[in-house]
């Protein structure tokens, strides 16, 4: 499902804790203190990260979820590009609540 215009869709890797959190409240919201979260732009670089975790004894089962922001929103984001994880967002704390339409993409 593709936002509509002035909106883009954000994908995040996150592991079952999170994904229980996300599950049971319907919203992004940061772990205590965390200032926000990270977001891919692509769909098939959020689902590289979780192996890549594990492969790595950071846990298992992590799983992509992905929401939609406003454009106007994300220009408060910060752009990222981590070596080797393609880019994304940080999305600061105060603009979770704006992303909507929450999708989960357990597919690899």
């Amino acid at each position: 499902m593709e936002p509509v215009a002035g909106y883009r869709r954000l994908y995040r890797t996150v592991d079952p804790l999170e994904a229980f959190d996300i599950f049971t409240s319907g919203r992004l919201r940061p772990a205590l203190g965390q200032e926000g979260k990270y977001f891919f732009v692509s769909l098939e670089h959020a689902r590289e990260l979780g192996p890549k975790f594990e492969s790595i004894g950071l846990g298992a089962a992590y799983r992509v979820v992905s929401a939609t922001i406003a454009e106007e929103d994300l220009a408060l984001a910060v752009p990222i590009s981590n070596a080797g994880e393609g880019p994304g967002y940080f999305v600061p704390e105060d603009l979770l609540d704006s992303m909507t339409n929450l999708m989960w993409h357990d597919e690899r």
